[in-house]
């Protein structure tokens, strides 16, 4: 992959002896399968440093201390609306066992685990309580101001004289959407949970002082983004193309980072979004394939090459419907051959009920789940069939050209008891362009006395894969 080899040589001018990798990930809902894409990007270049000999390594944090600020579509609002605002840790799972965070990212680690990326997982709110970022959130508490300028100068956003950049948890409501604060003195921070800080929480009320360490309070994220890489001492780490505008997040991180915590801008990978049938997906609103749902119609080493094969300054528009399914798998047959029947000779032969016959390999049964999923789901009525059992009407209006060329295709059959579907298949085409018919006439007349249709599989590799006794059977009903 030329844009992963150009990373790689940038990464190498660098100097550095080690690389950290890192991604995040909110686990706010179910996980669309966009957030796939950072996973695997970053995945393959800590790989790619591995195998450079290079001492690597790469860590996926859930960003689980981050306050529910949304509520997905698929969920109660009964149960769950008074629980906005609060960390996404603390708040019950859809199913009562664990936390509503560990639900959903541990759902998405499976689907990418499946898929061959496995990094250290790092459970943000466990590291805040531990005191893992006691430190750094001191020091920018103590720069406050110049973060505030950084805002103003980076993104246009002013922020109150008073402003500070944490995120206080309300000991009372439990809440950390809806505290503001705006003094900090003797390693305690004074703060107020209020009812109309935000549009999607409503605080208690509460004021007071608090300590901001062991998981008292979180930072707000772009602030925190920065803070990550001082943390775990990040090299690499991408984000999605929204985040990489200009004034965006990642320009206010990479300058808190230079210049309040003066440590080196990671090496940025921006990439672009994974669209489903041209829209952008989102987790909370429910809209688009979830990653869990994509491991359903595609095997997991198909779905990282998708998104692989695709430079990440590039939009990936994946539409499971027409022929972008089929294709996907002939692109990775050819990437990686080994596959005994190709994805579409395994739609048609499990709709003439031939599959076991034409091959019975692991990997032909793999692809029939698949194969099967596509039929019921997405498949376009040119790929959907069923053998007739009689002659249909139709074909009672086929060309006197038409039956002769029919009648040597059973000539050819009848010759030759052992004849492969590759064989039949090129004497065919030999064969038409003896007679001169035009290509349409001729592979509509098979497709429409076995089919009733105008189109069908591959002709040679279709007819071989039929009773020998029933194609001769059927040609002669139609030619007498």
């Amino acid at each position: 992959m030329l844009w992963l080899e150009k990373i790689l040589r940038d990464l190498k001018k660098s100097g550095r002896k080690s690389f950290l990798v890192s991604d995040y990930k909110t686990p706010s809902g179910k996980v669309h399968v966009g957030a796939l894409r950072g996973v695997f990007i970053h995945d393959a270049v800590y790989k790619e440093l591995k195998k450079e000999g290079k001492k690597a390594e790469f860590i996926y944090g859930f960003d689980d201390f981050d306050p529910m600020d949304s509520l997905p579509v698929y969920l109660d609002n009964k149960k769950y609306g008074p629980e906005m605002g609060k960390p996404l840790a603390d708040i019950e799972s859809p199913h009562g066992r664990g936390s509503y965070a560990e639900y959903y990212a541990d759902d998405f680690r499976e689907v990418f685990e499946a898929c061959g990326a496995k990094p250290e997982i790092i459970w943000l709110s466990k590291e805040y309580r531990a005191g893992k970022f006691d430190a750094v959130i001191k020091e920018l508490l103590e720069k406050a101001d110049k973060i505030r300028k950084i805002y103003k100068k980076v993104s246009g956003s002013k922020k109150p004289n008073d402003w500070l950049p944490i995120s206080m948890v309300c000991p009372k409501c439990g809440k950390i959407g809806t505290t503001y604060a705006s003094k900090f003195e003797n390693d305690k921070v004074y703060y107020e949970c209020r009812e109309d800080l935000v549009e999607w929480a409503v605080g208690c009320g509460f004021k007071g002082w608090r300590s901001p360490y062991k998981g008292g309070a979180k930072l707000p994220w772009k602030v925190e983004w920065a803070a990550k890489w001082k943390v775990y001492g990040t090299d690499v780490e991408g984000a999605g193309k929204d985040h990489s505008t200009a004034g965006g997040s990642r320009d206010i991180a990479s300058i808190i980072a230079t210049q309040v915590l003066k440590i080196k801008d990671p090496y940025n990978i921006a990439y672009e979004f994974f669209l489903m049938g041209g829209k952008k997906m989102s987790s909370s609103k429910g809209i688009g394939a979830t990653a869990r749902e994509m491991v359903e119609i595609l095997p997991p080493e198909v779905l990282r090459y998708l998104i692989l094969r695709t430079p990440p300054e590039r939009t990936i528009n994946f539409d499971p419907e027409g022929e972008m399914i089929p294709q996907l798998f002939d692109d990775y047959d050819k990437e990686y051959p080994g596959a005994p029947l190709s994805f579409r000779k395994v739609v048609f032969g499990l709709q003439m009920g031939e599959l076991s016959k034409l091959d019975n390999s692991d990997k032909t049964k793999e692809r029939e789940k698949y194969a099967k999923i596509w039929l019921k789901r997405f498949a376009p009525e040119r790929y959907i069939f069923k053998i007739q059992k009689e002659l249909p009407a139709e074909a009672k209006k086929l060309s006197r050209e038409q039956k002769i060329f029919l009648e040597k295709i059973k000539m050819m059959i009848e010759g030759n008891k052992k004849i492969t579907g590759e064989e039949l298949h090129q004497e065919i085409h030999q064969l038409k362009e003896k007679l001169k018919i035009n290509p349409r006439d001729a592979f509509s007349a098979i497709y429409l006395i076995f089919l009733n249709k105008n189109s069908g599989p591959q002709a040679g590799w279709f007819l071989a894969s039929l009773k020998r006794d029933f194609v001769i059977k059927r040609i002669g009903e139609t030619i007498k």
